[in-house]
């Protein structure tokens, strides 16, 4: 469940609600290769152990041969009786004196179903682990996919931020200095005329400027 969940909230989950998103898809994911590292190699040892508990409890063509011979001398009924049906009669073969071998068979036969079961339940759960890891490794890589989107989007709204403030200081810049050297206390054109002037000159040379100037930073769409 808590892949599932993990897989559907990696993309749609919000900025504030990220912290700890990194620690549980990696908590998931360790628990997940634990589970794969205790189920490593169990299914090779039923698989053996199959073919060991087929291979004890096979009948050989002489035990095949001698089993109607066995269940007459136990229960005096025709080895016909046997051979119609043999699992029939094995249980009370059994308790007539027939050997072992008849109830080892279908002993052995259930054991080996008993761990054929167990073996597709190992093998189920080895699939399933695997597709969870994949899931994982793909909600991880979706996770940090998108915190680097993220990280260049803020990224190009700082920029975009700076390439402002940077036009706008171009802009002020001159024409601070400009109006303080016309302030300071030296000898400045124009300052022995009586007229005002030289003042909408200078006043008409920052207006013209600063025209220019924010025509270029409209053109290179930096405002």
């Amino acid at each position: 469940f808590d892949v599932d969940a993990i897989d559907e909230l990696v993309l749609v989950i919000s900025s504030s609600e990220q912290s700890d998103m990194l620690l549980r898809i990696s908590t998931v994911r360790k628990r997940i290769m634990m589970a794969m590292r205790l189920l490593q190699g169990k299914a090779d040892v039923v698989r053996a152990l199959i073919k060991r508990f087929e291979s004890a409890t096979a009948f050989s063509t002489t035990q095949i041969s001698a089993l109607p011979v066995l269940f007459e001398r136990a229960t005096g009924a025709p080895p016909t009786v046997w051979s119609d049906s043999p699992r029939r009669y094995a249980s009370s073969a059994d308790r007539n004196g027939v050997p072992d071998v008849v109830l080892d068979q279908r002993k052995g036969h259930e054991t080996i179903l008993y761990l054929g079961d167990v073996l597709d339940h190992i093998v189920t759960m080895m699939q399933n682990a695997t597709h969870y890891d994949n899931m994982l490794g793909r909600a991880q890589t979706n996770y940090l996919a998108q915190i680097s989107i993220e990280l260049t989007e803020s990224s190009n709204s700082t920029n975009d931020v700076v390439a402002k403030l940077s036009a706008l200081a171009a802009i002020v810049v001159p024409l601070n200095f400009i109006t303080g050297m016309w302030g300071a206390n030296v000898k400045v054109p124009g300052q022995d005329i009586d007229n005002l002037h030289y003042f909408f000159y200078i006043l008409g040379m920052c207006l013209l400027y600063v025209v220019i100037a924010v025509c270029f930073a409209r053109r290179y769409r930096i405002f």
